[in-house]
């Protein structure tokens, strides 16, 4: 979510076009274009048979596999990348599982990410 408020946030230096040079300092009032469908990523890791999501060092550490989930979403939310890592498989069931938490995830960054899109149009 950091990565996508510093986006929302960031504002271009003015560009001088008759003097083809960049106006250092100056900044545009005016946001990036960013699309609607801003991707976030979510990464799961598994030690036994619990599951962790965005785990601190220690947990990561102790981590026996991983997958990371990349989420979109345009008019419904959409898996957009799947990246597996350690050595351990996911079952079926834990798979499952861990889409529909990256989905709750995702709808809950979602809001959070609303509310900045609309403090920076103030």
């Amino acid at each position: 979510i950091a990565s996508v408020a510093a986006l929302i946030n960031a504002k271009m230096p003015k560009y001088d076009e008759k003097t083809d040079r960049v106006k250092f300092g100056e900044w545009t009032t005016k946001g990036l274009p960013l699309s609607d469908a801003i991707p976030l990523t979510f990464t799961f890791h598994k030690t036994g048979n619990h599951l962790f999501l965005d785990p601190i060092r220690e947990e990561e550490e102790a981590s026996e596999a991983r997958v990371t989930i990349g989420l979109s979403k345009n008019k419904e939310i959409r898996i957009n990348a799947l990246q597996k890592g350690n050595d351990l498989a996911f079952t079926k069931k834990e798979m499952f599982e861990i889409i529909e938490k990256a989905f709750k995830q995702f709808k809950d960054s979602e809001k959070v990410i609303e509310k900045l899109k609309a403090a920076e149009q103030k």
